[in-house]
């Protein structure tokens, strides 16, 4: 089975509420802030976003800024603290191993989840986690990440043309398409799961090896990694559903109607797999067990079959002085034929049984 790595975690004991501590793995890429400034009839890209520029922003325009550098906590406290963002909410963004929720405050909305991933090691599957934080305020979206590369291409094509609702829609439309997208990453990432258990049923109802229980025991470990992230992302969609901000209007709710059904869909999905793991576990040792009696019923038809014709080689094999057979002129052939005619008897009947 292969083998774990964790996050290396940073004590905050002894801390005050809201300090502003990285927690997660050792990251030292190049901190980027990406800025796309939007409104129904522009669009302008800033692909690196230089913070003095902050007082320049227009009000009047919609700002999504995608910083992927979470471990760099000045860039982090500078943003923040621009938009008027609580330390607490701070505190929860830098912490990577934090449970997915929301927050809803007089300003903002905060909502933080995970992006998954899997990669193929070998014959195995791992689900990469990475946390993605966003912070939805009047104009403006904040999407932070632990490191460059996310799922929101999508999001950028469409918001390249000026017909599609993402451009027409506010903050809070940009906001649900961006979680839409990484609930939807979900779905995929099942698909993965789901040609993986079907190859291993296939292989344990063929021929089951030990390394198929590893592989079933790996796949149950991925599976519950991902029931503690996407159960508490259901709570946090429902979070956003009961919230009476006004940041998000009345026609963006269905949307997020739509992507609470769309995370309903991802937890059944996960409870299957769950149900069809637990299954394969029993195939498997169900099937040893078969194996092991299809063997201990072909040593014991053998044994039974021996048994008789050593009975009679026994007898003869006894070292008395006087046995009539021993003098007799057809006693050999006759002792061959007896035992023949037994094992042949014996093999008759068991097929006549269907052991055979």
């Amino acid at each position: 089975m292969k083998k774990k790595t964790n996050k290396k975690r940073i004590s905050k004991r002894g801390l005050p509420p809201g300090s502003s501590v990285y927690v997660g793995k050792e990251r030292s890429h190049e901190t980027n802030i990406e800025l796309i400034t939007y409104d129904c009839e522009t669009l302008v890209v800033d692909y690196e976003f230089d913070l003095h520029n902050l007082s320049k922003l227009d009000p009047l325009k919609n700002h999504w800024f995608n910083i992927n550098a979470i471990h760099e906590v000045d860039v982090v406290d500078k943003i923040c603290k621009h938009f008027g963002i609580h330390p607490l909410t701070i505190e929860d963004l830098l912490n990577t191993f934090q449970r997915p929720k929301t927050d809803d405050f007089d300003t903002y909305i905060f909502f933080t989840l995970k992006m998954l991933e899997i990669k193929h090691e070998d014959v195995y599957l791992n689900v990469e986690d990475e946390q993605v934080s966003f912070i939805l305020g009047k104009n403006f979206v904040l999407s932070f990440q632990e490191k460059p590369g996310d799922v929101f291409d999508l999001i950028r094509d469409r918001l390249q043309d000026k017909t599609k609702k993402v451009r027409q829609k506010g903050t809070d439309y940009l906001t649900f398409a961006l979680l839409d997208v990484i609930v939807d990453s979900y779905i995929e990432l099942l698909e993965s799961f789901t040609i993986k258990i079907e190859e291993i049923e296939n292989k344990i109802l063929d021929t089951p090896r030990d390394e198929h229980l590893n592989l079933i025991q790996d796949i149950k470990y991925e599976l519950i990694n991902l029931r503690k992230y996407i159960y508490p992302t259901r709570e946090a969609i429902y979070k956003i559903l009961r919230s009476d901000s006004g940041l998000i209007k009345k026609d963006v709710f269905k949307y997020f109607n739509d992507l609470q059904d769309h995370i309903e869909q991802v937890i059944e999905n996960v409870d299957i797999m769950r149900e069809l793991n637990a299954n394969q576990r029993e195939m498997y040792l169900s099937m040893i067990s078969l194996k092991t009696n299809k063997v201990m019923e072909f040593l014991t038809i053998i044994t039974s079959i021996f048994i008789p014709i050593t009975f009679i080689v026994g007898i003869y094999g006894m070292n008395f002085k006087y046995m009539p057979e021993l003098e007799y002129k057809y006693a050999y052939p006759i002792t061959w034929g007896v035992m023949i005619l037994m094992v042949v008897s014996m093999i008759l009947w068991f097929k006549k049984r269907k052991w055979l």
